[in-house]
């Protein structure tokens, strides 16, 4: 079952930048597991806590051939300040899409930010991610957050790990 924060009908996915990416033709609609409720205690962060309407109003996963967007629309419960996301919700917006961009069952090994303007709310924003090197069981990758101009407002690079088969959490 997809998540219902991925319907396109949202007021939000009207934007013009975002149309224009949803009409590319090497663009395409991708689930991302961590947005749909699991019977046991994962990704409860993201399919309950961060899955309302002054929360994460919306979200959109997209892959293109270089890279993965997630597009996401974010609702004034977020705030560390008024009217700004909390920089706890801007990194762990770019870790999911990092992890999104490795696309193996991985664990952050470190994650390092930069924030460079502040992300307003409620508001839109798209995170670009992409996977730069893999050795092994590490992937690298790196990616930013960016207003509907293009704006970059954080960046961050990445190491994950993937989990070793016999691992047991």
């Amino acid at each position: 079952m997809s998540h219902p924060r991925a319907d396109l009908s949202h007021p939000d996915f009207a934007l013009p930048w975002i149309q224009t990416l949803l009409s590319l033709p090497t663009t395409k609609i991708i689930s991302n597991t961590a947005r749909i409720a699991k019977t046991n205690s994962e990704d409860t962060l993201f399919s309950t806590t961060y899955n309302s309407s002054s929360t994460i109003r919306a979200y959109l996963l997209l892959q293109t051939p270089t890279e993965i967007l997630q597009i996401v629309s974010l609702g004034s419960n977020l705030n560390g300040h008024a009217d700004i996301a909390h920089g706890g919700v801007v990194v762990t917006l770019l870790d999911e899409a990092l992890g999104a961009a490795v696309g193996a069952p991985c664990f952050t090994a470190y994650l390092n930010t930069q924030f460079k303007r502040p992300v307003k709310t409620p508001g839109v924003v798209v995170v670009r991610a992409r996977c730069t090197k893999q050795e092994r069981r590490k992937y690298w990758a790196e990616a930013t957050v960016e207003d509907g101009q293009g704006t970059v407002l954080a960046s961050a690079e990445a190491l994950f790990v993937m989990v070793k088969e016999e691992a047991k959490l």
